[in-house]
């Protein structure tokens, strides 16, 4: 894992993983469990609010939860005057089936 190479490596880095339970967009709790009941269960859907920073520190790096803006403001700035790894694991509200729409599209 990537995480642990860079602890072993003992590199100053700053991981933020903006997780929103899936690849795309996610599902909310409720939703995931209701999709796996039925069997329907989207191959971009991920377990929802997936610790990833306690997989860091599994790996021997620092881990930070944030919820609000203010809490990803703070890990930052901790994260910053860190000497070693940090992954910040801020947790954002999934997407659900919304139509992803993106600049780039719209050319």
């Amino acid at each position: 894992m990537e995480i642990e190479t860079a602890v072993r490596s003992r590199l100053p880095l700053v991981v933020i993983v903006i997780n929103n339970n899936g690849i795309y967009f996610g599902l909310d709790a409720a939703e995931y469990e209701r999709l796996e009941a039925q069997g329907t269960l989207p191959t971009t859907a991920l377990l929802p609010d997936i610790r990833y920073e306690l997989v860091a520190q599994a790996c021997g790096a620092r881990g930070l939860l944030a919820t609000t803006p203010e809490e990803l403001g703070k890990a930052v700035d901790s994260a910053m005057e860190h000497d070693g790894v940090t992954l910040i694991n801020c947790l954002i509200r999934p997407g659900g089936y919304q139509k992803l729409d993106f600049a780039w599209m719209a050319k």
